[in-house]
């Protein structure tokens, strides 16, 4: 029989090494062979290396990307360790250790960083043993770090879409992560105006529309650039007139027109006023109405001050920009306001027939400015009266007048002014009685079943009515009758009394 018995894992370093075999057979007969030798040659072969890649990821690495390094190492016996060293830190030192107990000979080491270095070169280098620690060290190699471009700027002020009187700075901010020194490069209307970099701090400029592009470049590379519009308007609205028209006194209205225009934005209108004894602001406006080139508000009030009062007006008109033009100040002086119109109470009749003196009521009258308001009583025999009763502050004034047919009126005065008279009414004083005249009548003794009476009443004014009543010689009433509401100063009366 011919047996064959392979030797592995020799743990040894190297050496001559004996060896026999012993045979035996099924009897217990025993053979053992001559001692041989074989010598082990130790391995001192290091680990080596191929296939490095030194940027699996990204094809221009920058700080913060992620970057993969491979390498592959081959060893005759296995590989136990491989180790990752960079200088990313400042100096080449290890950061990472891959540990193997599978005795591979052949290995892709993996590994995934981050970068943390700004621009430059970052090295990078692999420490690898085998398990009879032969140990090897790779080449030096290096991944180009790229330069990180400057953020695009924001631009700080002015603002874009914005309107201003005045622009004396320009601020701006960008940032480069490698820490770079970076230059602004400022246009205006798309021509290079200055580079700095700093801000602004002293910009001049006249009046008009701008366009502001900034670019940041850190002596690589220029970010994209930013770009806002905005408008300088330094120059005030100009306020053509000022006006005021309508009534003047305590309760009526009055109306202001103020016409303005500005050279380059829209614009709004205030009016201010004093009235109150403070000097108050109305909501700025920009209703306007086109008259040519000019525009003009329409602002109306109420006047609430009383007599004596001076207004002062003032209008003022803001552009986009913040200036502010101001109007010549008004003054509109608040004239006496006439006491309301009084009205009769009793009587309220349009003519009214009394046989006796009365008194007279009229309605309170009221004065917007505060004054003591007069009642004038006026009386006379044809309208319109003209003889002056009554002058005072009572509201009732009691007659004292003979028969006869009389016209009043009253108006109202508060020391400065009058108001009109009220309605002129009627006023019939009638002492004496009607008079009665019998015209005829049935003769006291007769035959006949009825009597018949027949008379006129006259009276200096109007009749009112007219009764007739007949009795029996006992006092007992046969018949009787009115006639009423005759309206005239003399009447006529038959009446036919059948018993």
């Amino acid at each position: 029989m011919i047996f064959n018995h392979t030797i592995g894992n020799i743990s040894v370093d190297g050496g001559v090494f004996g060896w026999k075999v012993q045979a035996n057979d099924t009897l217990g007969n025993i053979n053992i062979s001559n001692i041989y030798t074989f010598i082990v040659v130790p391995d001192t072969s290091k680990p080596s290396f191929l296939l490095n890649q030194t940027n699996a990821t990204s094809t221009a690495p920058k700080i913060s990307d992620s970057l993969q390094l491979n390498i592959t190492v081959v060893d005759n016996t296995g590989i136990s360790t491989i180790k990752l060293a960079h200088n990313q830190s400042g100096t080449l030192s290890n950061v990472t250790t891959l540990s193997y107990t599978e005795a591979d000979i052949l290995l892709t080491a993996i590994f995934n960083l981050t970068i943390t270095m700004t621009r430059g070169l970052m090295q990078w280098q692999i420490w690898t043993n085998d398990s009879r620690n032969n140990i090897n060290t790779s080449q030096l190699f290096t991944v180009d770090i790229q330069n990180t471009v400057p953020i695009t700027p924001s631009i700080i002020y002015p603002q874009d879409g914005f309107v201003y009187n005045d622009i004396p700075y320009i601020n701006f901010t960008s940032t480069d992560v490698d820490g770079d020194t970076i230059t602004y490069y400022v246009y205006i209307n798309d021509t290079l105006n200055t580079t700095s970099t700093t801000n602004i701090t002293d910009w001049n400029a006249s009046d008009g529309y701008y366009n502001l592009t900034v670019s940041a470049y850190d002596q690589f590379d220029s970010s994209s650039n930013i770009s806002i519009q905005f408008w300088l308007d330094s120059t005030s609205p100009i306020i053509a007139n000022i006006t005021v028209a309508g009534l003047n006194r305590s309760g009526d209205t009055f109306y202001i027109n103020i016409t303005a225009m500005d050279n380059m934005t829209s614009i709004n209108w205030t009016i201010s006023q004093n009235q109150t004894g403070v000097w108050e602001n109305t909501t700025w406006s920009d209703t306007w109405t086109q008259s040519g080139d000019w525009l003009i508000a329409i602002y109306n009030a109420v006047i609430s001050a009383t007599k004596n009062t001076m207004i002062g007006i003032i209008g003022y008109v803001k552009d986009e920009a913040g200036n502010i033009a101001q109007s010549t100040t008004i003054i509109l002086s608040v004239e006496n306001m006439p006491p309301t119109v009084t009205n009769f109470t009793f009587p309220n009749q349009t003519v009214y027939r009394v046989k006796y003196n009365i008194s007279i009521n009229w309605s309170n009258s009221s004065d917007a400015d505060g004054d003591t308001i007069y009642y004038r009583l006026w009386v006379g025999t044809s309208s319109p009266p003209n003889l002056l009763y009554y002058n005072g502050t009572n509201v009732n004034w009691s007659t004292n007048l003979s028969e006869g047919s009389y016209y009043y009126s009253v108006d109202v005065y508060d020391g400065q002014d009058y108001n009109s008279n009220t309605t002129i009414q009627q006023l019939d004083i009638d002492t004496t009685s009607p008079v009665i005249s019998l015209n005829f009548t049935t003769p006291s003794t007769t035959n006949l079943d009825y009597f018949i009476v027949n008379l006129t009443a006259t009276d200096e004014g109007d009749l009112w009515s007219v009764n007739t009543t007949i009795v029996d010689d006992s006092s007992n009433i046969v018949c009787s009758n009115e006639t009423v509401n005759l309206s005239t100063n003399s009447y006529n009366y038959v009446y036919n009394c059948s018993f």
